[in-house]
């Protein structure tokens, strides 16, 4: 299975990757003692009922005790997005239930589906942060600066992050010096929005 194949998979099914840095690089890796790790997490769907995944809570619950049983613990968990399937309350209020298991820090991107009929509200109200009022972010951890981008509002277009993000992140990186090892996070995969 190619990379394309497995990331149009991973939207039913949800993944789940460890990333430890080598050489100022992310790679999927387990971290050995001392090293400095997180965990990515993506598209659980909560609420989400089909036979692609018949007990989503089930898969995401599994995933979450892989992570707590990691001999190392994540210095924290990003969810990049589609937390829930249809925006409801009810799946948020489980969202939040289910990933307070994790006891470690915890990062989360909305995803097209977390926006469905308020524009995030439901959202940002469960995983907002006070330092991003407009949902994207950025921080730094272990000599690494880390982004948050929001792409996935309709108003922007699939995949775009349109000109006031933009225009934050020239900014953002702009204090940022070209040696620091940088990594980002979106919900669509940049390189399927832009391929060169």
């Amino acid at each position: 299975m190619d990379r394309q194949q497995f990331l149009s998979c991973a939207g039913w099914f949800g993944v789940g990757l460890g990333w430890t840095l080598a050489g100022g690089l992310p790679v999927q890796a387990q971290a050995r003692p001392g090293e400095f790790s997180f965990v990515q997490i993506s598209d659980s769907h909560l609420g989400f009922t089909g036979t692609a995944n018949t007990d989503v809570e089930a898969t995401l619950r599994e995933a979450l005790a892989r992570i707590v049983a990691l001999p190392q613990r994540p210095a924290f968990v990003v969810h990049t997005g589609d937390v829930t399937h249809l925006s409801k309350p009810a799946q948020f209020a489980l969202a939040k239930e289910v990933l307070a298991e994790l006891k470690t820090e915890l990062v989360v991107l909305p995803g097209e589906h977390d926006l469905i009929g308020d524009k995030g509200a439901a959202f940002y109200q469960a995983f907002g942060r006070k330092d991003a009022a407009d949902g994207w972010f950025s921080f730094e951890s272990n000599g690494v600066h880390f982004v948050t981008l929001i792409n996935v509002r309709a108003f922007e277009g699939m995949g775009k992050l349109g000109a006031d993000q933009l225009a934050w992140l020239e900014r953002d990186l702009a204090r940022v010096s070209s040696e620091k090892p940088l990594v980002l996070f979106a919900h669509v995969p940049l390189f399927a929005v832009y391929p060169a």
